[in-house]
This record gives structure tokens, sequence and C-alpha cells, in this order.
């Protein structure tokens, strides 16, 4: 869907002109998916940015030791790793504690 025109800054601070918007049922490696609103842009050979909408809802955790993001979500925890030549990397974790929330 077209929008009119805004200017997003990315994370390494570049402004990015967008014009489009895009709802998507977005699925990373071995997560549910869930549906998503997104801008639409270039972004070389990066398929998707997780925005501050997504990180406000999921409130990743970063695990510096690991390169990874740590969230939950329904109940199970989550390793999201950053993509690199090999495929993506997801690991679940069952937390006893979190089922009696």
């Amino acid at each position: 869907m077209k929008i009119p025109p805004r200017t997003v800054v990315v994370a390494n601070h570049d402004k990015i002109h967008v014009n489009g918007i895009v709802t998507v049922d977005m699925k990373l490696d071995g997560l549910p998916s869930e549906r998503t609103v997104a801008y639409t842009f270039p972004l070389g050979n990066i398929d998707l940015i997780l925005g501050l909408p997504w990180l406000k809802k999921h409130r990743p955790r970063p695990d510096w030791d690991k390169d990874a993001d740590e969230f939950t979500r329904d109940g199970r925890r989550y390793m999201l790793y950053p993509q690199t030549t090999d495929p993506p990397e997801i690991k679940i974790f069952t937390d006893p504690a979190l089922n009696d929330r």
C-alpha cells in the first residue's frame, strides 16, 4: 500500500526514504508465524529489519556471549541468532515456571 513519503532512520543512522507499507505473515526460522506491518524500502542483501514495534512487543534480551537475542513467546524461550552463511538457528527451551503464569 502506498503511504505519504517518510524518512526512516535505520540502525547505522542512515536515512532511508519509504513510501510503502505491507502487512505480512512473518515466520522466523523455527518460530510460530505472526502477522506484522512493515515499511518497504531497499535493504540490499537483508531480508528484514525487526523494528521498534516488534522489539517492544517481544522485548528480546541480548546474550552478548552467544551473540544472540533471547525472548519468550507463548511460554517458550527462544534464541535468535544473526544471519550467517549457514541457515539461521533457533533453539527452544522449556521453562516450567512460565507455565504457571
